[in-house]
This record gives C-alpha cells, structure tokens and sequence, in this order.
C-alpha cells in the first residue's frame, strides 16, 4: 500500500477577509456559523436539507485544495459553465499531510467531467448509463491515502449502486483514504 496517509484536520473560513456576510454564500446560515470545521474523521459527511450548503461547502473545500470546482483530479482542468461560489477563496484548510491523488466527484457536473476525460483520450465513457459511470469512477479514482470529495453521490445510483459505493469508501479509507461527502 505504501504512501504516507493523507490528513486534513480541518476548514477555517477566514472571516476577516469576507467584506459582506449578508450575501451568498456567507449569508447560509450553517455556513455562516463556522469559524473552524473539524475534519479530523477519516470519513466526514455533511447531512441536511436541500440549500443548506453543503455542495457550496464541498466545492470551496474542493477548490481550496486544487481541485477543479466542476470535479476530476488536480490534473484536469476544464470550465462549462462556472458557477463556483467565492467561499473558496475564505477557507484554510489544515493539513498534517496532503495526498499525492485528490478526486472531486461531483454529481451535479458529472457529465461535463466524463466529457472532459473523452477529451483527454479515455473513450466509451457516455456509454454506460449515469449510475455506471459513478462506480467505475469510484473503482477507478478511490486511491489509497486519497483525498476524495464526494458531492451526492447517492444522486445517480440505485439502492444497490448506493450499497457499491459505501464499500468503495470503506475500501479506500481502509487504505488510508481521506473523504467527505454530501448526502
């Protein structure tokens, strides 16, 4: 397995630096009343109802770390349409370690992601339906001692593909993976 585990501890949003809390998405009130989020947990999930913030929070914690705010690994860069929130540009995160490979799975831009990838010369992806795709990417991109954010990824996936992906994270964090997720 080898590797050193990765290890975020924790987002600090930098309050001092936003001119105006009463705008998005400073003015969401659970992201409005975080100074500092422990993220010490091998596995963090963020639960709550539709607009409460969490995709806005784990693309800011995405993007802090250098992944692209519409989702694939710090090597793929690629914009369709960006609508990526300013929090990013507020949060700190705290590292004891950081991961060599980091993945940002994001349902909301999925498609756009496997068409990037298309782009970058790894065909067949449109092929299998949306739900497929997810796990093939959960298989592919869950890397031992990888940072991995996971935006609803329940979103495409029947009760069993959800079933496949809890054990595609267990499997990775037992490895030594970081990830949080929005469900």
């Amino acid at each position: 397995m080898g590797g050193r585990t990765c290890e975020l501890v924790a987002a600090d949003i930098l309050w001092e630096s936003v001119r105006d809390r009463s705008v998005y998405p400073f003015a969401i009130p659970a992201i409005g009343s975080i100074g500092r989020l422990d993220l010490s947990a091998r596995v963090t999930f963020l639960v709550g109802e539709n607009g409460s913030g969490k995709s806005t929070l784990l693309e800011a914690i995405a993007t802090a770390a250098g992944l692209n705010p519409e989702g694939g690994s710090r090597n793929l860069r690629y914009t369709h349409r960006p609508t990526e929130s300013p929090l990013h540009e507020h949060i700190r995160l705290a590292w004891r370690s950081r991961a060599a490979w980091a993945y940002f799975l994001r349902a909301e831009t999925y498609f756009n992601t496997v068409t990037a990838y298309e782009r970058a010369e790894v065909p067949d992806l449109h092929e299998r339906s949306h739900g497929e795709q997810f796990l093939d990417a959960a298989s592919v991109v869950f890397r031992p001692n990888g940072f991995h954010v996971l935006d609803e990824p329940e979103a495409a996936l029947s009760p069993t593909g959800q079933l496949r992906m809890m054990r595609h994270i267990h499997d990775a964090v037992a490895e030594g993976a970081r990830a949080g997720a929005d469900v």
